[in-house]
């Protein structure tokens, strides 16, 4: 805190061209330093006394200087500082980083494809300021340059997912870019590079069609993207970049909303906040605005012109889908406008060990009408409890330790929809953990049954590692996440278990998501198909037309608290709803409503409950929805359909002896023809008579 407090404030005199205070401070730092420095001397020896290899001890020594706020400070007030100043400032940075490596730096290339990895080039960055001087380690940079390449190769793929949900990847994305600058000063340019280039594509493609949410699943998912300034930067032209950028700083929207409308010549309608944006022109360029994390409001990519281009996702000329078999992930919408239908579906088919992943496989969100309806039940939450799957006699994905690799079996994209499979059977059987990691000191560690995990694409990422002993976390190897990934048997093993799931375009679209699960003791089990909403949903009796399958409405509310009454008061139309069909149940005489929370036998139910939160008074609030069925063998069949309160609800009809359903308005009809084989569904859509959209799994 100390290091930020004292940078910021050489900063600011910059910028004021103070010399009098800078000065000052400079004075104040080097002073603060001298004290620091047998501190940093002390723990260096300690380091060194445990004779580590390697002797990657970063993570150890930067809380003691500030991280890279040392070299800051250095770089920032030198020129007030006189030479013993100077000397002082000089043999800190040299003690922190001189003669070892920062995490990630000592490994594999294909080790570094997290964000710990990338957010140590914080090393690199603070040993740049005494580059030349006495204590400069060149072996730094070299390793720097290879952590990157790495980053840009393995934490960013092919097809430009990132490895990490936007809420982790900050850190490491902040460094990597810092370091790109730096190396791009020296002469090696790594802004061209392909997997960089595609990134904004997938990063744009998670945000909703109604802007401001970003879906992702891991440790602190759905955070905004906050490395968009560094994007706009180095592709100015690039109006991904500056899409994203609004996503997280929506202020540079209403600026230009302003702008247009001429009321900044009257600045007694511009809050404070804003007037203070327009000011600062000196904070232009890659490097000050990189290191503010802001673009100034008369920087001249501002204009009304690029600003309308970018606040609307049509004139990004993208795509409707996005699938990545890499990482298992299909992002898809029914169109551009605001209110079209998104689903963001994912597998993880790419991990090799533990991290910041959660118990997810096959998760999905929804949304449709400007409306948010499939959602994960915390930022932070990461076992299944709080994810869209199914669960097996109130248990769901292992939860036993970290999430282990599935199979993504692909996807299939056509002109009226997108639907993706994948294999989480993995998900169920197994939970990953090192052999060096704190989830051993749990109770429940006392009787896990472990084994070797064999899958080959693991086994090759760790080749090598003997010698590198790499690790994820903790200060060094020896106290955390060394060593094979390991395979800790769950208590709620499947036979199989398979999910396909995606969207189909129209002029009703909808949304399909199919299981097929298997316990393989032949035994009744409950199974819940369990879809986690927002706590602004109401499950509502809804008139549907006669013949239907057993079906409820997720309505917005229109109360605090209409979740615990069966019968809601009649909704405004135009009200957003999202109709839950199971296509497949028996056919009910007429309107039906589950939503009687103590019942778990109900088809269907909206369960919400209040948890006592971390602070004083605070209360969250979970709410569930819980479509279930008691079978041997579930084959699950659920259509999504969004609509607005006095818009036509479709007539669905379930054939069993075809095995397919029917949704029927007046301007589309649609079949849907499942065929089961080998443990997984196989589905086909028709309309008008021809196929338009089939799912990915090989045909029967």
């Amino acid at each position: 805190t100390q290091g930020v407090i004292m940078a910021a404030a050489l900063f600011q005199c910059w910028l004021d061209a103070d010399e009098k205070r800078g000065r000052e401070v400079a004075i104040s730092v080097a002073n603060y330093f001298k004290l620091r420095e047998p501190f940093i001397a002390r723990l260096s020896d300690q380091l060194e006394a445990k004779q580590l290899a390697p002797k990657d001890y970063w993570r150890s020594i930067f809380l003691q200087i500030g991280g890279n706020n040392l070299a800051f400070c250095y770089d920032l007030g030198a020129g007030w500082m006189d030479e013993e100043q100077r000397t002082v400032m000089g043999r800190c940075i040299a003690l922190a980083t001189s003669g070892r490596l920062a995490y990630g730096m000592n490994g594999p290339p294909r080790w570094v494809e997290t964000n710990w990895s990338a957010w140590d080039l914080e090393e690199y960055v603070t040993a740049l300021a005494i580059e030349g001087e006495d204590g400069f380690d060149p072996a730094i940079s070299a390793a720097a340059r290879r952590t990157l390449e790495g980053y840009l190769q393995w934490g960013i793929n092919s097809n430009g997912t990132i490895f990490e949900p936007n809420g982790k990847n900050g850190g490491g994305f902040h460094y990597a870019m810092l370091t790109a600058i730096a190396m791009a000063r020296r002469g090696e340019n790594f802004f061209g590079h392909p997997h960089l280039r595609k990134l904004p594509t997938m990063l744009v493609q998670a945000v909703t069609p109604f802007g401001g949410i970003s879906v992702d699943i891991g440790t602190w998912s759905c955070a905004p993207f906050n490395g968009a300034h560094f994007l706009v930067d180095f592709f100015p032209q690039d109006l991904r970049g500056d899409f994203l950028l609004r996503q997280s700083e929506p202020e540079l929207a209403l600026l230009d909303i302003l702008k247009l409308e001429g009321q900044l010549r009257d600045q007694s309608k511009v809050n404070l906040h804003e007037i203070a944006l327009l000011t600062p022109a000196h904070l232009l360029g890659p490097t000050p605005y990189s290191c503010v994390d802001w673009k100034g409001a008369d920087d001249p990519r501002n204009t009304p012109g690029a600003a309308a281009a970018a606040a609307q996702r049509k004139q990004l000329g993208l795509p409707n889908d996005f699938v990545d078999s890499i990482h298992g992930l299909l992002q898809t919408r029914s169109g551009d406008d605001a209110d079209a239908l998104f689903m963001m579906f994912e597998a993880r088919s790419d991990l090799s060990t533990i991290g910041h992943q959660q118990h997810s496989a096959g998760h999905f969100f929804l949304g449709a009408n400007r409306e948010m309806w499939g959602v994960k039940a915390g930022p932070k939450l990461g076992y299944s409890v709080d994810m869209n799957v199914v669960r097996i006699d109130g248990m769901g994905l292992s939860d036993v330790a970290y999430p282990p690799r599935v199979k993504f079996l692909g996807a299939s994209t056509t002109a009226d929809g997108a639907l993706a499979s994948t294999d989480i059977t993995n998900a169920y059987n197994y939970g990953w953990v090192s052999p060096t990691q704190f989830q051993w000191t749990l109770p429940e560690a006392k009787s896990w049954k472990i084994s070797v995990e064999t899958n080959p694409d693991v086994v090759a990422f760790f080749r090598g590692t003997q010698d590198y002993k790499m690790r994820l976390w903790g200060t060094n190897y020896y106290r955390e996440n060394w060593g094979p990934t390991l395979r800790v048997a769950s208590a709620n093993p499947v036979k199989s278990a398979m999910r396909t799931a995606g969207i189909v375009r129209g002029k009703h679209p909808y949304a399909l998501v199919i299981d097929d699960t298997d316990k393989g003791d032949v035994k009744e089990h409950l199974y819940d198909w369990v879809m986690q909403v927002p706590s602004s949903v109401s499950l509502a009796e809804i008139a549907l037309p006669p013949g239907n399958p057993v079906a409820s409405a997720l309505v917005k509310k229109t109360g605090s608290d209409d979740w615990r009454s069966p019968r809601l008061q009649p909704c405004a139309n135009g009200t957003p709803a999202l109709l839950v069909v199971p296509l497949d149940v028996p056919i009910a005489s007429g309107p039906k409503l589950w939503n009687i929370s103590q019942d778990a036998e109900q088809p269907i139910r909206l369960e919400t409950k209040t948890y006592a939160g971390n602070n004083p008074g605070e209360v969250i609030t979970h709410s569930r929805l819980f479509v279930s069925r008691r079978t041997d063998v579930l084959h699950s069949r659920i259509a999504l359909i969004p609509f607005r309160i006095g818009e036509e609800i479709p007539k669905i009809h379930w054939d069993p002896e075809r095995n397919q359903a029917t949704l029927i308005w007046r301007d589309q009809q649609d079949t849907l023809a499942f065929a089961s084989s080998g443990g997984s569904t196989h589905l086909v859509i028709s309309r008008e008579g021809k196929e338009c959209l089939a799912s990915p799994v090989s045909r029967p």
